[in-house]
């Protein structure tokens, strides 16, 4: 052990103000050298003593091991270098925590903060900041209450379970992101241009979890029981599902919304949530959804389709609401003559066929069966809207003069 003390000597010549300054002090863990809680609590490691502070450092280095059962660091710095340890079971209140390329961090409990460089932190429970540029976590998570503070932008994190708090993924990998329940809480995750993640959300009661993605990839789908999904940007292979469980009408908003980016595997909504919830929301004003789009519920809860392309089948079950807001309609190949601004609700079924130009170019063609099984389907019990708007210039004028749908969704 090395306990070292340094001082700002040319400024306290200068200034004798500067002899009050705070010293700075480093303790060394070296090779074969364990700290503990009682080492902490005399303030005297290897005979030398120091005082736990903000102006306090402590360095675990090769072959050093930090072990502490239960302890404040008082706002200490605890950095772990190459072959340095923090042993599991750990838990530290009131510190920051460094983890350098070859160190190595057991499972442990934080209420402070933690920057992984590097290295391999093998589990962490956090209240508090948490930011990862390198290395690899296999678990991070927090204690339920919303305080945890999330950032990677390099690295890999094997899981993250957000129970509260929130999660922004700007870089590196994060192989899953689970969430939490209504009753511990709710994550939040914000997926930006060059952050990959492999899946979100997945079982019965840890998918609660409310997803925003501007960019990036994910590649296994996302699943957001009891939460929602926004998609602006990025590539989402597996799918999207977003359902309802709470009749909490503090829990919101719940339901899809996308205006960009692509979605392969399709879209799933559903709610039947009682009492006052009833409002999940989707809206789909751009983007691309491959695989189909899939709804079901009550409540009168709103879907509104103003743009983007959908790819694949269209079925809506039960009693929702649907709106499409567009520049121009047909059923049964004869345009639905509406002015500006105008609502028609259509109540024909029996395979019909709908045809939709909307306002930024995109096409849906949707087939009106009644009957499950023979193609899309659309919910006698739903309601279906249509709104004219202005088209934007562009495409739709020439769809306008040519008549022609070459570009509507493939069957």
């Amino acid at each position: 052990m090395r306990l070292k003390s340094a001082r700002g000597l040319a400024c306290f010549a200068l200034f004798a103000g500067c002899g009050q300054a705070i010293a700075q002090t480093i303790v060394d863990i070296d090779q074969g050298q364990t700290f503990t809680d009682a080492d902490l609590a005399a303030g005297v490691f290897d005979g030398q003593p120091f005082t736990p502070g903000s102006s306090t450092a402590f360095r675990v280095n090769d072959g050093g091991v930090l072990e502490i059962f239960f302890s404040s660091f008082r706002g200490s710095t605890i950095e772990v270098n190459a072959g340095g340890s923090i042993g599991d079971g750990s838990f530290i209140e009131s510190a920051t925590i460094n983890v350098f390329d070859g160190g190595a961090v057991g499972f442990m409990e934080l209420f402070g903060s933690m920057s992984v460089l590097g290295g391999h932190v093998d589990g962490v429970v956090l209240d508090g900041r948490f930011a990862v540029s390198g290395g690899r976590v296999s678990r991070v998570a927090d204690f339920g209450d919303g305080t945890l503070d999330a950032e990677i932008s390099g690295g890999v994190i094997e899981n993250a379970q957000m129970s509260g708090g929130s999660l922004e993924v700007r870089g590196g990998r994060v192989d899953r992101i689970t969430g939490g329940d209504v009753i511990r809480g709710f994550g939040s995750v914000e997926i930006f241009d060059g952050g990959s993640v492999g899946e979100v959300g997945g079982g019965p009661s840890s998918s609660s979890i409310f997803v925003e993605m501007s960019g990036g990839t994910v590649d296994n789908g996302i699943r957001a029981a009891g939460g929602g999904a926004t998609v602006s940007g990025g590539v989402i292979d597996g799918g999207v599902r977003v359902s309802a469980s709470s009749d909490d009408p503090d829990v919101s908003p719940f339901g899809f919304r996308m205006s960009g980016g692509l979605v392969r595997g399709g879209v799933e909504f559903s709610d039947f949530s009682s009492g006052a919830i009833g409002n999940a929301r989707v809206n789909i004003s751009g983007g691309r959804i491959e695989g189909g789009f899939f709804a079901q519920g009550f409540n009168s809860n709103d879907i509104t389709i103003s743009g983007g392309e959908i790819d694949g089948l269209f079925v809506i079950e039960s009693s929702l609401d649907v709106e499409f807001i567009v520049a121009r309609a047909f059923l049964d190949g004869q345009q639905i003559g509406l002015a500006i601004d105008d609502t028609i609700t259509i109540d024909t079924r029996e395979g019909s066929l709908l045809e939709l130009v909307f306002a930024d170019g995109a096409f849906l063609d949707i087939e009106l069966n009644d009957v499950m099984g023979a193609g899309d389907f659309f919910d006698t019990n739903a309601t279906l809207a249509i709104t004219r708007v202005v088209p934007s210039p562009g495409p739709v004028i020439v769809v306008a003069v040519s008549g022609v749908f070459a570009a509507r969704r493939r069957r």
